[in-house]
């Protein structure tokens, strides 16, 4: 932001080798569009709720939020000079003045490093960044995007540690636990619950809970109920809670983090667009008691 408090929009290059600017085939523009579109969005949702594919449309804040403009076009190997702008309201502990594209980077970065504990790492962040692949197919053996801050480099083996990080990623599953409930965004419909002896779990909560009975929850033990989604590591990403109430002495024996079960791969080889309809589990509650003391010594 400048001294007249307009936002100022930040520069990026993005460079591939391989191809060149006065001989390229359209197919490659649009498949570097879709990677950096496609990312800078996923990444802008993430970092503004926890989470970059949801069910339903797309919040209509997100469209201008990763927003890029292609400002140059210059010959030789193809070199493009982008901007974008600063995000607007991001939670403390983001880089400051941090754009859509600066979020998609450092995941980059993240996936590049093969940390699969990364929380700018989850399922859609990770099959955005496999489209890379198309680029490669087309005559492209290196993309360095670049920023003012950052710059990665995406190669061959690039790829092959993103689909190892994609490999590793568990299946959502159907979750309960109990923790304090330590904050609540109105705005986004999203919570932190604080679990014993384990990072805060972040939450979304279906429409079907009140909130008005969710807020007066705050800072109490409560037991949620949902769809767990996980990091590449296997410890939890975030829930999407459809049930929400105040723990009892009876929820003891769920006082605990959501452990990853079923490590079937959830981004296969393909590129075949993320399904919610593979999120299949059975409900918390529809289980008998001998099948939920055997689950948790399975899990002991």
């Amino acid at each position: 932001m400048d001294k007249r408090g307009t936002v100022t929009a930040k520069s990026y290059e993005f460079h591939l080798e391989g191809v060149h600017a006065t001989d390229v085939s359209l197919a490659v523009l649009r498949d570097l569009a879709d990677l950096l579109l496609e990312g800078a969005s996923r990444a802008a949702r993430l970092a503004m709720e926890g989470r970059s594919l949801a069910r339903g449309s797309q919040p209509a804040w997100l469209a201008s939020a990763a927003e890029v403009r292609l400002v140059a076009l210059r010959e030789g190997s193809l070199a493009l000079d982008c901007m974008a702008a600063p995000l607007q309201g991001l939670p403390e502990g983001l880089m400051p003045g941090a754009t859509a594209l600066d979020l998609f980077l450092q995941a980059a970065e993240d996936a590049t490093n093969g940390n699969g504990d990364s929380e700018r790492l989850d399922a859609g962040i990770l099959q955005t960044l496999l489209k890379a692949r198309s680029l490669f197919t087309r005559g492209v053996t290196r993309l360095r995007l670049a920023g003012s801050r950052l710059a990665v480099e995406v190669t061959a083996p690039t790829l092959e540690i993103f689909q190892r990080l994609a490999s590793e990623l568990p299946q959502p599953q159907v979750e309960r636990c109990v923790g304090t409930l330590d904050s609540l965004t109105l705005s986004n419909r999203s919570c932190l619950v604080r679990l014993a002896g384990e990072s805060p779990l972040r939450g979304h909560l279906a429409s079907s809970i009140d909130l008005d009975e969710a807020r007066a929850l705050l800072g109490a033990e409560v037991l949620v109920e949902g769809t767990a989604f996980f990091r590449p590591s296997g410890r939890p990403h975030h829930m999407d809670v459809d049930y929400l109430a105040a723990a009892g002495p009876h929820d003891e024996v769920w006082r605990r983090s959501p452990r990853a079960t079923d490590l079937r791969p959830r981004i296969s080889s393909t590129e075949e667009p993320l399904s919610f309809s593979s999120f299949v589990g059975q409900w918390p509650g529809d289980e008998t008691d001998e099948e939920i003391f055997a689950a948790l010594r399975a899990l002991s």
